[in-house]
């Protein structure tokens, strides 16, 4: 008995409860005069001009003429971008110009050297030629082959680079152009006068 007694209170207590869950609310009118849109909670959005166009004190506001000088600022820093970007692809394009002229007046000049080594081997073939013909009897010493001193590769792509660098100084310089030769630049500064005395 004392199981329905506990479980009849516990039904009675819990009926509100469940009873609460399923009321619906609505919203009561007052007694009294509201405007419209008073009672409402939502956010609305504040009519106000826009930040471009407010003013203070019979002037545009302080934050008005920060932001007119921070888009000036803005814009003189774009237009200096740009114009860096635009030097420095002059300066490469200038570059790469240079450089194209430099290979081919290096092709040129290696072309010359080779013909006038040549040409060299063939004199020195003429001059042996003739000597031998002239008095073989006589010639005590025998002639062999004038063995031409050979330049390595390396040595030979400096002497041409220094003489295509050579032509083009003279060539700017006959220009009245200046001049900015990067490798006597380097050398000048390795110099040091320093007197030596013995």
């Amino acid at each position: 008995m004392k199981k329905y007694f506990i479980l009849l209170i516990s039904i009675l207590l819990l009926a509100p409860c469940v009873g609460a869950q399923t009321f619906k609310r609505t919203t009561k009118k007052p007694g009294f005069f509201v405007p419209k849109g008073a009672l409402q909670t939502g956010a609305r959005k504040e009519k106000l001009p826009p930040i471009e166009k407010m003013i203070y004190r019979g002037q545009p506001a302080p934050i008005v003429i920060e932001m007119q000088r921070q888009a000036q600022e803005k814009a003189r820093q774009e237009q200096a971008e740009k114009q860096k970007q635009e030097a420095i692809a002059r300066l490469k394009q200038e570059k790469e110009q240079t450089e194209k002229q430099k290979q081919e007046e290096f092709a040129k000049l290696k072309q010359e050297q080779e013909d006038v080594k040549s040409q060299k081997l063939l004199t020195a073939e003429e001059n042996t030629d003739n000597i031998e013909n002239q008095n073989p009897e006589n010639n005590p010493v025998q002639i062999t082959d004038i063995a031409l001193v050979d330049i390595s590769p390396e040595d030979e792509a400096k002497f041409t680079q220094i003489l295509v660098e050579y032509h083009n100084d003279v060539e700017a310089i006959s220009q009245q152009k200046t001049v900015r030769n990067q490798r006597l630049i380097d050398m000048i500064a390795d110099f040091t006068d320093t007197d030596r005395s013995i």
